[in-house]
């Protein structure tokens, strides 16, 4: 039985062509049809060309959004000794050695972005299997394995985004600054310098 489809959305939908669109235009349509009484999000999916199956077309790095995500990220830090009274001291949400990789391991996930200094990786790396499908398992490229905790922290804090290329060959993340999403790409080009990315981006309006 199909969904039923409210007359809030039914009127909105009547405001989106079924065209392609620029992506000022496709921004200008997504706040213009935001009238939900909850925070709503958007996705950019965008195919590359690239088969990330290869290790020299694998992508994975970060962007600094320069007015943040608009959304309360959560920070869970694992470190050894001072360095977790300092992860707290810089704003952590969560902060352990043994007792916090115990936790996560029986299935606590209340975080959104988990960072590691890289004397504790051979412990989290144990963790694989829960953070990876997760995407929260800490990364260098990523920026989340760093003795810098302070750093760390306030830039994801403050908006900084991880992305990669996922198994559909296709480069994700919800933000409002298409702009710095576009040159984070390009700058990672992981192809030769004579290839081109393949550029197909799309906005997605979670429906609920």
């Amino acid at each position: 039985m199909p969904k039923k489809v409210s007359r809030r959305l039914e009127e909105l939908r009547k405001k989106v062509e079924e065209r392609p669109y620029e992506p000022e235009e496709a921004l200008q349509v997504l706040k213009e049809t935001a009238t939900a009484k909850f925070s709503e999000a958007a996705e950019a999916h965008i195919r590359l060309g690239i088969d990330p199956k290869y290790t020299d077309q694998q992508l994975r790095t970060t962007v600094a959004l320069p007015k943040g995500t608009g959304q309360t990220v959560r920070i869970a830090v694992i470190a050894k000794g001072e360095k977790v009274n300092e992860a707290l001291a810089a704003g952590a949400d969560l902060a352990g050695s043994e007792e916090l990789i115990e936790e996560i391991s029986k299935g606590m996930m209340d975080f959104d972005t988990l960072i590691a200094t890289p004397d504790v990786m051979p412990q989290v790396a144990k963790l694989g299997r829960l953070l990876g499908p997760r995407g929260l398992m800490p990364s260098p490229k990523g920026g989340t394995v760093t003795f810098d905790l302070a750093q760390a922290i306030d830039e994801f804090k403050a908006g900084k985004l991880e992305f990669r290329a996922d198994e559909f060959i296709t480069y994700y993340q919800c933000d409002r600054s298409h702009r710095l999403f576009y040159v984070g790409i390009v700058g990672q080009n992981p192809l030769t310098e004579t290839a081109l990315y393949s550029f197909n981006l799309t906005f997605y309006i979670a429906q609920i």
